[in-house]
């Protein structure tokens, strides 16, 4: 298993984070990254792997300055499917779902390591389960939460109309905007 120090990502995720504070709540870079060893200047370039640890301290300090309960949520309308590097373009070109869903598990593996990912059958529906395997300093509901989500933006582009056969079942307590979410997901 990697250590932590050794676990990364790309630099678009704390990039678009950053767009986001700026833009809704006029809070800027220096105020995320405080805490962190990334600069601005490394997170010019979207597809730059950067340290995951510092990510998630990106992510903490923006949930405790973050105005709105919603951040996941906010945050994941910036993270289209080719925001997502090179492996998230290419799910949008896939021919099938099925390659999609190979896709994704390489993509998990290399931009998301601290998550496992895997399929399973209940009840008679084919189910995509998201689980944290880490013991990084990550707020989990936000991490999931926005796993969540980007998922759902990969599988609407691929699935079109189809998306909203999906179902979302949540193993913890619901967050607070609840309903947002589900909207989020056009009501599945």
């Amino acid at each position: 298993m990697q250590t932590s120090n050794r676990l990364v990502t790309i630099a678009a995720y704390p990039r678009k984070l950053i767009q986001l504070f700026e833009s809704e709540w006029q809070i800027g870079p220096e105020k995320l990254l405080e805490g962190s060893r990334l600069t601005l200047e490394q997170l010019d370039r979207p597809d730059r792997l950067v340290s995951l640890v510092d990510v998630f301290v990106v992510f903490n300090t923006a949930i405790r300055l973050s105005p709105e309960p919603d951040l996941a949520l906010r945050y994941a309308h910036l993270l289209p499917p080719g925001s997502h590097g090179q492996l998230g373009m290419a799910t949008v070109t896939a021919a099938s779902l099925r390659d999609v869903i190979e896709l994704y598990y390489d993509y998990m593996a290399v931009v998301a390591p601290f998550m496992l990912l895997h399929q399973e059958q209940r009840g008679g529906q084919q189910r995509l389960v998201f689980e944290m395997i880490t013991e990084l300093p990550a707020h989990e509901g936000f991490v999931m939460e926005l796993m969540l989500t980007a998922a759902f933006n990969i599988a609407e582009r691929m699935l079109g109309t189809q998306v909203r056969e999906l179902g979302l079942h949540l193993t913890s307590a619901p967050p607070v905007y609840a309903a947002r979410l589900q909207a989020y997901c056009h009501g599945t």
